[in-house]
């Protein structure tokens, strides 16, 4: 069975792109918003998370926030913010890493297949 690998990005150019990149070697899901999110990781666990922070319906954040109660399922945060405050103010939420990098394809993903090894985490 293929690892599983969550996508929260609502750019529709982005979202489809990263989706399509990795599902040659990863089962993979694309949320376009937070809401979205939270109910497909409600019933499932994935390997990985590439979170985007600005989302239509909340901030990446609170998504991390929640996750890192029952789970420690790695996160790569992936957004436009730049700034060291925001950064660190990001990985202070949990984030497994960051990247202010908005065009993640390919140089970015020699880390996924390290991430996605391990069996999915449980629930706590």
């Amino acid at each position: 069975m293929l690892a599983q690998i969550l996508i929260v990005e609502d750019d529709p150019h982005l979202g489809p792109l990263l989706r399509d990149y990795l599902s040659a070697d990863y089962q993979v899901h694309h949320a376009p918003t937070l809401r979205d999110a939270q109910a497909w990781l409600g019933t499932h666990s994935p390997q990985l998370v590439l979170l985007d922070l600005n989302l239509p319906d909340g901030d990446g954040l609170d998504l991390v926030q929640a996750l890192r109660q029952y789970s420690s399922t790695p996160v790569l945060v992936l957004s436009a913010r730049t700034g060291v405050q925001e950064r660190v103010a990001g990985l202070n939420a949990g984030p497994t890493t960051t990247s202010p990098s908005r065009s993640p394809c390919p140089n970015s993903t020699p880390g996924l297949p390290r991430c996605c090894a391990a069996p999915p985490p449980g629930r706590a």
